[in-house]
């Protein structure tokens, strides 16, 4: 365990146990959610990288006009 976790860990046992359940659960959610947008992302890899492509080409192409400034 890295030396930042185990000060982190090392404080929160100084808190009341509901504290320490509701930060607990925090930081489960959290890497929950991380998990969740790195399996999407994973998914979708090749998709953005044919979007980013054709976007491009479509610019190459002149067919993108650019915004005002």
């Amino acid at each position: 365990m890295v030396e930042l976790m185990e000060k982190a860990i090392s404080r929160l046992t100084s808190l009341p146990a509901d504290e320490q359940a509701r930060i607990a659960q925090w930081i489960l959610d959290e890497l929950e959610d991380e998990q969740r947008w790195n399996e999407l992302f994973k998914q979708n890899e090749g998709r953005y990288g044919a979007l980013v492509a054709q976007v491009f080409a479509d610019d190459d192409a002149g067919l993108v006009d650019d915004l005002p400034d």
